[in-house]
């Protein structure tokens, strides 16, 4: 086509990765569905449900702190657009030394943390990141998934381990193991760590028995974070006036170079 009067190439604009969007949070399980205009990658952070400590609630057993739940971050996470995904929310372990609940995004699935030894010498449970063995246990340690989280502590004598997180491993009597910090909200906040943990904090694992204790042992649900990316059009060189308004016309001039 004519160049309008400016001498230079006619160049095709590229798409490319845009501004952040607004993020999608979920508490409970449902279904994210991407914005047809948008970039074909999203930020995603998807978390377990976390484990619950072990043991009775009165007796002081000392039972094993729970795992967080597994997590995964992806910056990049491959996404069509207009695509509709399954998101799945997985529970805090509620009883003694239960298991958190799986949890999904799409595809990509993450392991519930593991429980807690519920008796006096019991072993580690594995988990996306695991849940520590009782007071007395011999040392035993419950495992975390490779990519997902961590392992549990190492019980020492009268204290149980603590639960494995996201970022580290527990540590000895009661300690947990540190979780993943994630802006992707835009503030830093904690996801997954491991048992003892506040709860406030997503996929976090519940704390062992101390003595006379019920609800607190319970792990904390998990979220699924999705921020979405605009689609920027990105073109160098120089552009007619007639290709600027057939651009804007068709809705592929963007704002974004």
């Amino acid at each position: 086509m004519a160049n309008g009067g400016i001498i230079g190439p006619i160049i095709s604009p590229t798409q490319g990765k845009g501004s952040a969007q607004s993020t999608t949070s979920f508490t409970s399980s449902g279904t994210y569905n991407h914005p047809s205009s948008g970039w074909t990658e999203a930020h995603v952070l998807i978390v377990a449900g976390g484990g619950s400590g072990g043991g009775a609630p009165t007796g002081g057993h000392r039972g094993g702190c729970g795992g967080a739940g597994g997590t995964i971050e992806n910056t990049a996470y491959p996404i069509s657009r207009g695509a509709a995904l399954t998101v799945t929310i997985g529970a805090g372990g509620t009883s003694n030394g239960a298991a958190g609940g799986n949890g999904a995004f799409g595809p990509t699935t993450v392991t519930g943390g593991g429980g807690g030894s519920a008796t006096l010498g019991g072993n580690g449970n594995p988990g996306g990141s695991g849940g520590s063995g009782g007071r007395d246990s011999g040392g035993s340690v419950g495992s975390g998934t490779t990519g997902q989280g961590n392992n549990s502590g190492t019980p020492a004598p009268g204290a149980a381990g603590g639960g494995g997180g996201k970022n580290a491993a527990g540590g000895s009597s009661f300690s947990s193991g540190t979780g993943l910090t994630s802006d992707i909200t835009g503030t830093p906040v904690v996801y997954a760590q491991g048992g003892p943990s506040p709860s406030s904090i997503a996929g976090g694992g519940g704390i062992g028995n101390q003595g006379s204790q019920a609800t607190e042992r319970n792990g904390n649900n998990g979220i699924g974070v999705i921020k979405p990316f605009a689609t920027a059009y990105i073109a160098s060189g120089v552009w007619s006036l007639d290709d600027v308004y057939d651009n804007k016309k068709a809705g592929t001039w963007g704002e974004e170079f």
